[in-house]
C-alpha cells in the first residue's frame, strides 16, 4: 500500500520468479467505499461441482486438464489459423480455460472474443462480485489473442502492458461475461489493442488496453527457433 485515505487508495505490486527476478510491475487506484450497494447477495450455500475425472470441486486441487499447443503447430499455421482450429476443438483447449471456464467464442483477422462464467469460484471479498483479476485475464485474453491472430506462422508475441478500468462490479451470478477484442495498431515489433467487458445484460463492465512485442523466429518461451530445434544429421 502506497497510501490509503478517506475515499482513495494506491497500492502497488511485483511479481518475481524463485530466483527473485523481476517478471511484473503493477499499480492499483481504488476508490474506497463504506458501504456497497447493487451488488446481489450470492447463493447462502455453493453446491460443490464434481466433474468426471476430479476427485474434488476445489479447482485448484484439480490436475490440469486441456493441452499446449505444441511448438509445430505454431511453425506451420498462422495465428488465426491456430485460432480458428481452437474453435473447430482441432487444438486441445488451455489448461486455463479448462479450470476457469475461459473459451473463445468467435475469431477474424485482428479481433476476438471470449467469454467467462461468472462463478462463484471466481470471488473475492466482498461477496457477490467476481475478483478484478479474473475480469483482467477475461479481457486480456481477448486483445491479446486478437493480436495473436495478426502474426504470421513462426512468430511469438510477448504481453509488454495491461491496463484495465473498472467500470461496475461484476455479479458472480454463474452467467456469462463477453470480452471483445480488437486490434488498434500492428507494426512490425508492436502491436496494441484493446477490449471491452461486458455482463449477461450487455452492460459495459470494464475497458482494457495492452501492448506486445511481435518477435519473428521465435517460440513460444521466446527462444530462437533454431535454439529449439534439435539439429538432424
Amino acid at each position: 500500500m502506497l497510501t490509503a485515505r478517506r475515499a482513495i487508495a494506491l497500492s502497488e505490486t511485483s511479481l518475481t520468479d524463485a530466483h527473485g527476478r523481476l517478471l511484473a510491475h503493477g499499480s492499483s487506484l481504488c476508490f474506497v467505499l463504506p458501504q456497497l450497494s447493487g451488488i446481489p447477495e450470492p447463493p447462502a450455500q455453493l453446491e460443490p461441482i464434481e466433474p468426471a475425472g476430479y476427485d474434488t470441486p476445489d479447482p485448484w486441487q484439480r490436475a490440469p486438464l486441456g493441452g499446449v499447443v505444441s511448438q509445430d503447430v505454431w511453425d506451420r499455421l498462422s495465428g488465426l489459423e491456430v485460432m480458428r482450429a481452437r474453435l473447430a476443438d482441432e487444438v486441445p483447449p488451455s489448461p486455463i480455460a479448462q479450470l476457469t471456464g475461459l473459451d473463445l467464442d468467435a475469431v477474424s483477422e485482428g479481433e476476438a472474443t471470449f467469454v467467462l462464467p461468472a462463478s462463484e469460484w471466481l470471488t473475492f471479498a466482498p461477496p457477490g462480485r467476481i475478483q478484478g483479476g479474473a475480469i483482467a485475464l477475461l479481457a486480456e485474453a481477448a486483445l491479446s489473442t486478437a493480436i495473436q491472430t495478426t502474426l504470421p506462422a513462426r512468430t511469438a508475441l510477448s504481453p509488454i502492458d495491461l491496463k484495465v478500468s473498472y467500470l461496475r462490479p461484476l455479479a458472480s451470478d454463474g452467467r456469462q461475461a463477453t470480452a471483445r477484442g480488437t486490434v488498434l495498431h500492428a507494426g512490425r515489433r508492436l502491436a496494441v489493442a484493446h477490449s471491452e467487458v461486458h455482463d449477461a445484460d450487455g452492460k459495459r463492465v470494464a475497458l482494457a488496453t495492452g501492448s506486445a512485442l511481435i518477435l519473428p523466429g521465435r517460440t513460444a518461451s521466446g527462444a530462437s527457433l533454431d535454439d529449439a530445434t534439435p539439429d538432424e544429421d
